[in-house]
């Protein structure tokens, strides 16, 4: 899947024709047959971007093909943190006796952070997801490269560095990526809608689990989290 340097060149890429991932093969292409994955992400709690997101999902409620995330599950990842897994095989993975020791050196990394004044929207599309924008003055980046000593080795081809980072929000992915049409027609519109201010003053340690029908909600567990001071 492409990577993208800028939200406006993913906009542009999906005008352009690009085409969307329907979700079978992005968990094989995401996980590898792993079912649990470790994030570093900051949960969309405020009430104004559950507004927006409802806002979207609900215009965009009779385009079949979409498969939109619960409320509960919304969050903006600031870094992936690998697969745990029972023996090692991959760069990324994790054994479950590492799990406490990267949610201690995080703690370490975290320890100064304060929070992070955003802004949230409008709408966009990658190749996976219909996302939210989420846009900082370069904090939420400079919060990724200071967990790169915490998590394994990360593969920048999938996972970009702090200046290629892009924050955002998944609202929902695609089961089927005849969706692409539709949205095409609707999302000029939805992106004019005006983005919303937020302040990010927590991240979560969490573990999703990557079982079952992937068109399905996945389970969340939040094993730490870390709040900023201020």
């Amino acid at each position: 899947m492409p990577l993208f340097a800028s939200f406006p060149e993913a906009w542009r890429w999906f005008v352009d024709g690009g085409e969307l991932v329907g979700i079978d093969e992005q968990r094989d292409s995401f996980a590898a047959g792993r079912a649990q994955f470790l994030s570093f992400q900051a949960p969309a709690i405020d009430a104004r971007i559950v507004d927006l997101a409802r806002t979207v999902r609900d215009e965009l409620r009779d385009v079949d093909g979409l498969l939109p995330l619960d409320d509960d599950l919304l969050h903006c990842t600031v870094r992936p943190a690998g697969f745990q897994v029972l023996a090692k095989r991959r760069p990324d993975d994790v054994l479950r006796e590492e799990v406490a020791h990267i949610g201690e050196r995080a703690a370490a990394a975290l320890a100064s952070r304060r929070p992070i004044e955003v802004t949230v929207g409008p709408v966009n599309i990658f190749p996976d997801a219909l996302v939210l924008e989420v846009h900082d003055r370069g904090e939420l980046g400079a919060m990724r490269s200071a967990l790169a000593g915490v998590t394994p080795a990360q593969d920048p081809n999938r996972w970009p560095g702090a200046p290629e980072f892009l924050p955002h929000i998944s609202l929902a992915f695609f089961a089927d990526t005849s969706c692409a049409a539709a949205l095409r027609e609707r999302l000029p519109a939805l992106r004019e809608r005006q983005p919303v201010a937020s302040r990010i003053a927590r991240l979560d340690f969490a573990r999703w689990w990557f079982v079952g029908d992937p068109r399905e909600q996945p389970e969340l567990d939040v094993l730490r989290s870390y709040r900023f001071g201020g």
